[in-house]
């Protein structure tokens, strides 16, 4: 099993080959990596404060870890929801790719997420 720390690595990775699909313009794969890099850092944080991620969906992960953390975060569960739309890669493939704007949008909330999960690691 990955340790926090490296479950964070291992986002950062995603979230740069997210940034290279989006490069080429490839928005489908460049969300799904960015999906990716936001699922590997709440899976950090849950590890991080030993709570077992029950839900799948990334927005309830993030409530989740807020409710374990006795805070809110509504603009984490925005962000959640954002990328939570390309988790499903048969999905993704066979829709409409999403939009230049759409996928820089999904970059930023992975970038979001992941940011938080190296505060709360102390990795910044």
């Amino acid at each position: 099993m990955d340790t926090p720390q490296q479950l964070v690595t291992a986002a950062a990775s995603d979230l740069r080959a997210a940034e290279d699909l989006l490069q080429t313009g490839d928005t489908a794969w460049a969300c799904s990596a960015a999906a990716e890099a936001g699922r590997k850092s709440l899976e950090a944080v849950a590890a991080y404060i030993e709570q077992m991620p029950g839900d799948a969906a990334l927005p309830g992960l993030v409530r989740s870890i807020a409710t374990r953390l006795e805070t809110t975060s509504p603009k984490l569960e925005q962000a959640a929801a954002v990328l939570d739309r390309y988790t499903n890669i048969a999905e993704l493939e066979a829709a409409e790719p999403p939009s230049a704007p759409e996928a820089k949008a999904a970059l930023a909330a992975a970038r979001q997420i992941l940011e938080l999960a190296k505060g709360i690691l102390g990795m910044a």
